[in-house]
């Protein structure tokens, strides 16, 4: 993992290196956390590394909805500790067993659609999606000799897994299919935002008349806000889009950093890498809908925000190279009301001044309803 410990990392960063190590054989992760954190959960971050490892500990922001991540790993490392390593093919890691080939793909360029070639012959491949959950059949492949060739259509920085099977497999798998016609609709409008701080003060609402980067509001609640923000809208859908051969794929946009969906009250998944887009058809009823977003961004801003305030704490000298609190300040070891009521965070390194930049945050979008026309195989 990136060594980066400044609280800059994301799910959606993470996922480039570990992609990078389970293409070269890597099977088993250790998340190197923070265990030694004893105080109350109002000391947030709280105790942390200085500059080593990265954050996995229960004062992340992105702590919950970042499952979908460890899922993600946990998905990868159960196919790729499965029977013997083969090889590294041309842009794939090769791993065989009795009852399937399987291969790793990763996409490390930006998107596009590229043609692999697999030394297998004779069986029916799939495509196993470790970041969905989901096993589909292939559109697109043809046998040639002792080789099968198919063609994946791939985002930057998507990796799939290309599994044959032995023999004919019953388990459920989403048909393959073809997008014939895309037709885009955007959301635009108002959204009412709810602001939930990871810190732990009350949760505060705001109306915005369209999408925009939280940083750069004047407001400071928003402007130095982290934590998980709820955007809800209602959106409108016709019973046609809902119809057989039909569609519907929401896609957020640009985010910061990570959002779990929610439509007509059912969970429609975490969404933790770009592109942030899903099929949401079957959560969908005609007409009316709400959409509900939950977008959490990182401690960053909120820990430049702290900056702009007095310290209540003393720290190491800065010619020290990475400065750190001098020991635990007075009203901390007796568990007092802060003296600076402004700052809302407490941590022991000094990883930010009140001039570093902020990070953009919340839901940029745009925002749309992609409506499909699909030609089954």
């Amino acid at each position: 993992m990136e060594a980066t410990c400044t609280f800059t990392e994301t799910p959606g960063m993470l996922k480039r290196s570990a992609d990078m190590g389970y293409s070269f054989g890597v099977n088993l992760y250790f998340l190197h956390s923070w265990a030694h954190n004893p105080f109350d959960d109002k000391y947030q971050p709280g105790f942390n590394f200085a500059h080593y490892g990265t954050h996995f500990s229960r004062n992340q922001t992105w702590i919950e909805p970042g499952k979908a991540f460890f899922t993600y790993l946990a998905r990868c490392q159960m196919l790729l500790q499965q029977g013997s390593f083969i090889s590294r093919t041309d842009g794939a890691l090769h791993r065989s067993t009795p009852e399937a080939e399987i291969f790793f793909v990763r996409n490390t360029g930006d998107a596009q659609e590229k043609t692999v070639d697999f030394p297998v012959a004779n069986r029916i491949p799939e495509l196993w999606d470790a970041y969905r959950g989901l096993i589909k059949n292939v559109s697109q492949w043809k046998q040639e000799g002792d080789r099968t060739s198919i063609t994946l259509k791939m985002e930057r920085d998507e990796s799939v897994f290309v599994v044959f099977p032995a023999i004919w497999t019953d388990y459920a798998k989403l048909p393959g299919a073809k997008i014939s016609k895309e037709t885009p609709q955007n959301v635009d409008g108002e959204w009412t935002v709810y602001f939930q701080p990871k810190t732990g003060e009350e949760t505060f609402q705001k109306k915005f008349a369209e999408l925009a980067d939280f940083s750069k509001q004047d407001d400071a609640a928003v402007k130095y806000f982290s934590g998980t923000a709820i955007y809800e809208k209602t959106v409108r859908v016709n019973a046609a889009d809902l119809s057989a051969n039909r569609a519907v794929v929401i896609d957020l946009g640009e985010l910061y950093d990570i959002a779990e969906l929610e439509v007509n009250g059912k969970k429609a998944g975490v969404l933790w890498h770009p592109p942030y887009r899903t099929d949401i058809t079957p959560l969908l009823k005609a007409g009316n809908n709400t959409v509900r977003i939950f977008v959490t961004n990182n401690w960053i801003n909120r820990l430049i925000g702290d900056e702009q305030y007095p310290e209540d704490f003393e720290w190491t000298d800065k010619n020290q190279g990475l400065r750190a609190m001098t020991g635990l300040p007075e009203w901390f070891v007796k568990d007092q009301p802060r003296p600076v009521k402004e700052r809302k965070t407490f941590i022991p390194w000094y990883y930010f001044n009140k001039n570093s930049p902020l990070y953009p945050a919340g839901l940029l979008g745009p925002v749309k309803l992609l409506k499909q026309e699909t030609n089954p195989d």
